[in-house]
């Protein structure tokens, strides 16, 4: 809502998109500027709406979505998670949209209205204005332009352990068609507004990275779609990963995502040289 910044590539999605991409490092090597507007388990429901808002203050000429949020059914999220994400969003009727379309009915009004679901006390409104602000708008969101750097807990065993079941796989992988169909109206609107979308995925030790039918999915529905799918799974060698370069199994450290950060800003010279 900050009118005096400018946008030019957003970032959207889970936490797999906010811990493993640093905007601060791309800047830096492209020139641009860059922001991630993602919550934890974000699904691509809520990342529409989200995208619907943004557009009515900023003009970014690319956006990049997670695949996580594409793959992330609304039922599967917790009930913190799509608070975490509503709560930054000013009371109009666009966050309704997004509250109904995601939510039971149950929720709405303690998903539209913060407040009446905090426990506090009436009397103290300096004590809770300044707990509200605490809470939603911490300033290390700012200066890491919405990144999450996170120190690294794997240990190498465990990053051995992980190692030997990241291999190529064709396990069933279905994507909700409700999430297809959210991912389609986000397309429609970035052409609408002559942006350029591209899907991407940051690196894991998970088996999902090297799933040939979710590739199959995304590269066939990106070409139906007219967006850019790129999984960086594949360049897991390339990118000189190790452990000290993930916090766990399915999320990179801030070491890690400078890593990836690195390469994405060359795939984004080379590919998007017009932005």
């Amino acid at each position: 809502y900050n009118n005096n910044t400018n946008i030019d590539i957003l970032f959207m999605g889970s936490s797999h998109t906010y811990t493993g991409i640093n905007p601060n490092v791309l800047d830096d090597l492209i020139g641009l500027e860059s922001f991630i507007l993602g919550s934890a388990s974000q699904n691509i429901i809520q990342t529409y709406f989200n995208l619907v808002e943004v557009l009515k203050y900023k003009n970014p000429k690319l956006i990049i979505i997670g695949l996580n949020s594409i793959i992330t059914n609304k039922e599967k999220t917790k009930l913190g998670y799509y608070y975490e994400n509503l709560d930054g969003m000013k009371l109009t009727i666009n966050k309704y949209q997004s509250i109904k379309n995601t939510l039971d009915s149950k929720y709405y009004v303690e998903a539209f209205l913060p407040l009446a679901r905090e426990h506090f006390n009436w009397k103290d409104l300096k004590d809770i204005n300044t707990k509200y602000l605490r809470t939603h708008f911490k300033n290390e969101a700012y200066t890491n332009k919405g990144h999450n750097a996170l120190e690294p807990i794997f240990t190498q065993n465990d990053f051995l352990e992980s190692i030997k079941k990241r291999k190529e796989n064709d396990k069933s992988y279905l994507v909700n068609n409700e999430n297809l169909d959210y991912l389609q109206k986000i397309s429609f609107l970035c052409r609408k507004n002559d942006i350029q979308l591209l899907v991407f995925k940051t690196p894991t030790l998970r088996e999902i990275d090297l799933n040939t039918n979710l590739d199959i999915l995304l590269n066939d529905y990106s070409k139906e779609g007219n967006f850019d799918y790129l999984n960086l799974g594949h360049f897991f060698t390339k990118l000189k990963l190790n452990y000290l370069d993930f916090y766990d199994s399915g999320h990179l450290s801030k070491e890690g995502a400078k890593k990836v950060t690195k390469y994405l800003a060359h795939f984004l010279t080379k590919n998007y040289s017009e932005i």
